[in-house]
């Protein structure tokens, strides 16, 4: 990245409200500090033995084809499922819309989902800013 880079806007109150409405799974996070890259992305959130290799790999194959650069994170009590653009490594359009369709590949897996997916406000799920989701009911 260049010196002349600076950090996208968070999304608009209004963008936020709307990805609730969209996505029934992934949950949008705003990286904050640490030494990622990732300014930000759609996360979602399963139970270890949820998983599989073949869930996994059909996961990344999509969104890779989607322009994405998708990660698969195990941890002792969940297995984190991210997607963020490629080329910004934020939320785009693209974004949205693969993660989207990733979520027809999570819907039989629905029991098996954690929310939220990361345990911080800024991951914006129906746990930490419950007041998204009521905007569009």
């Amino acid at each position: 990245m260049s010196e002349s880079w600076t950090r996208p806007s968070p999304p608009a109150r209004s963008t936020l409200v709307e990805w609730a409405r969209l996505l029934k799974f992934f949950r949008y996070y705003r990286h904050y500090g640490g030494h990622s890259i990732i300014e930000d992305e759609f996360v979602v959130a399963l139970a270890p033995d949820a998983f599989t290799r073949e869930l996994g790999e059909q996961l990344l194959a999509r969104a890779r084809a989607q322009g994405q650069a998708p990660h698969i994170d195990t941890f002792d009590d969940r297995v984190l499922i991210g997607v963020t653009d490629a080329e910004t490594y934020s939320v785009t359009p693209r974004s949205l819309q693969a993660s989207i369709e990733l979520e027809s590949l999570l819907t039989p897996l629905a029991g098996a989902l954690l929310e939220p997916p990361i345990d911080s406000r800024h991951c914006f799920s129906p746990t930490h800013h419950p007041e998204l989701w009521a905007e569009h009911r």
